[in-house]
């Protein structure tokens, strides 16, 4: 698939893509690593708690969530509260 870079270096990651590597809606972190063959993007996954209806914390991601992320998620949310 093709996108274009504009004038800043800045490329757009089509929907498709973002959700395909549980990046959110609202944009999110990548690594991009150099390699022989072109660059790769690879997403950080840094866990954005938010609260459902019901006030339990959730994180949307497309994939298993481990315990640390689980933490981390956790202590932002803490923090957040704490203003």
């Amino acid at each position: 698939m093709a996108t274009k870079v504009d004038a800043s270096g800045r490329i757009v990651i089509p929907a498709d893509i973002r959700r395909h590597l549980g990046l959110p809606d609202e944009g999110g972190e990548v690594d991009l690593i150099d390699t022989p063959d072109g660059v790769l993007i690879r997403p950080v996954h840094t866990p954005v708690p938010r609260r459902d209806e019901r006030g339990l914390l959730v994180v949307k991601l497309q994939r298993p969530v481990t315990t640390q992320e689980v933490v981390d998620a956790v202590r932002v949310d803490r923090e957040r509260s704490r203003g």
